[in-house]
Order: C-alpha cells, then structure tokens, then sequence
C-alpha cells in the first residue's frame, strides 16, 4: 500500500488492515509572517481508513484513499457536496491520488501479484468507478509514493532497504536516477512546480528536509521535524509539517517550527493544500488508534 498504510508491505503474510484514519478540512489565512487555522471540520468520520487527501487542480474537490470491504479505492469528495463518490471500483488496491489535469490523476496501484507501480486513471464525474487504467512506468517498482515535477519529469519513493528518491523522465522506458537514499515518505512540489521536497534520515543526526531541483541539484532547506516527515508546501511559499500532536509552519528568518494547531491527544499525518491557497487538508489519527 502507498502514502498511508504505505506501500510497505509484509511480503510473507496479508497486510494488516490499515489503521482508522479520519481526513480534517480547515480554512486558513496567512497573518503577518503566520499561518492561521479556522477550527478544523472532520470530513470523513466514519469507522475505518481514510487517507493520503490532495486538492484536484482548481480546489473544488478531495481526492483521498478509503479501505472498504478488504481494499482500497479512491474516492472524490467535493467540498459543496455532503459525500464522496469513489473513482475506482477495482479487484485491487490503489493508493496516493494525485492530479495529472482536470481530467487524469495517477495512483499507486497494488496489482494482482503485489507489484506497486505507477498507474494513471479517469477522472470524469460522468463515468461508473473505473476498473481499468494505464500503467505509466512498467518498468520502475515498487513504488510507494511520487510527485510529478514540472511536465517532464517523476520523482518517485522506491521501496527498498534503504528505501530511495529516484528522479525520471515522464517516459514509459526511461531509466531512472538514484538521488538520495534513505529518505522518508512524503514527496512534495514547490510552489514553483519545477522543484520537489523529501526528507533526508540521518542514522547520527537530525533528519534534514531536502529541496532538489534536478539530481544534480540538491539543497538543504530546513531541519525535519521527528516523525513520518509528512510535509506540504502552500502556494503562499510557507512549508508546514506534522510531528507529534500538532502542525507546524517553518518561519525562515527565525529558523525555527512554530506550531500553527495542536490536535492532542490525536495524531495528525498527512497534509495537502488547495492549489489556490486557503484550504488545507489534514490525516488525524484518534488517540486510541493502532
């Protein structure tokens, strides 16, 4: 599975089931050098996994990962509408949806044989739940989460002990290029499109969150906060991260995690932001999940 219960996968027995996860939605407003939050709104809240949220492209909607009935699919929720309507009615399970356009969006698929690659879908509202999509990158697995960069290129989590960021051209037989290894899960796009961010794990240090422009192109931006490292950039340029209880914002000149909401005694994970700034998504986890 990818970008929750990940694509990390117990080879030898049936993946447990992922664990109960509800998806926040919050307004927010950018206050002097701050972010600000409304009070948060649970928009799922239901018994069971309810995970990896992103904004479609004109942020008029959710797109997230829901197990039901032993699997998952993915599901779009518009935000003037009071449920969610799946995408996908496959045999298997996809993770991570992510925008392509108004129209597409790629997914990791967990096929028949428990090969995670890199899947492209439809999105029209019109269609039954598709059964069907494209594989995108037949030759690069398993992935357990990616981000597209600019037009031409995929950055990709490749599962593997240490797990890697490999970088790739937007072609079907394109060999990749191994960036970092050991490096956590969460892969995200600049508010200028041309970059993404990953967390670099130091065994001897803190972790540091990477900003890479091409494989030759690295930078050290910020330190990583302890945890998943899930992390999102907002349109307005503030990086916000979860560790802990709470969310936080990096404010540059301070050098420093300020905390923007606290969810104690839950756990917040997963983060995404509407492409047109103000709205913001977040994965909460009860305190007495497991």
């Amino acid at each position: 599975m990818a970008l929750g219960c990940t694509a990390e996968r117990d080879t030898n027995d049936a993946p447990p089931a992922p664990p109960a996860t509800d998806i926040f939605q919050a307004a927010y407003t950018v206050q002097g050098d701050s972010i600000a939050i409304a009070p948060p709104i649970n928009r799922t809240q239901r018994t069971g996994y309810d995970n990896q949220p992103q904004f479609t492209f004109d942020g008029h909607a959710l797109l997230y990962t829901s197990a039901r009935n032993g699997q998952t699919d993915i599901y779009r929720w518009p935000l003037d509408a009071d449920a969610p309507h799946p995408l996908t009615a496959t045999p298997t399970s996809e993770y991570s949806p992510t925008p392509l356009s108004d129209s597409t969006y790629a997914v990791v698929r967990v096929e028949d044989d428990g090969t995670q690659r890199l899947w492209k879908f439809s999105m029209r509202e019109a269609a039954v739940p598709a059964t069907t999509g494209t594989v995108l990158l037949p030759q690069i697995e398993p992935v357990g989460y990616f981000a597209p960069v600019d037009t031409t290129h995929w950055a990709l989590f490749v599962l593997g002990e240490p797990p890697t960021l490999q970088w790739t051209p937007r072609s079907p037989n394109a060999d990749p290029t191994v960036v970092r290894r050991n490096i956590g899960r969460s892969i995200q796009v600049h508010p200028d499109g041309r970059r993404i961010s990953a967390v670099q794990r130091h065994a001897d240090a803190q972790d540091s969150l990477l900003v890479v422009r091409s494989p030759e192109e690295v930078k050290t931006y910020a330190p990583a906060l302890d945890g998943n490292g899930d992390h999102v950039w907002t349109p307005e340029g503030y990086l916000l991260m979860t560790s802990g209880t709470a969310l936080y914002q990096w404010h540059p000149e301070a050098a420093s995690w300020r905390v923007v909401h606290d969810w104690a005694p839950a756990t917040p994970s997963r983060i995404a932001v509407s492409p047109q700034g103000g709205q913001l998504a977040v994965v909460v986890a009860p305190a007495d999940s497991s």
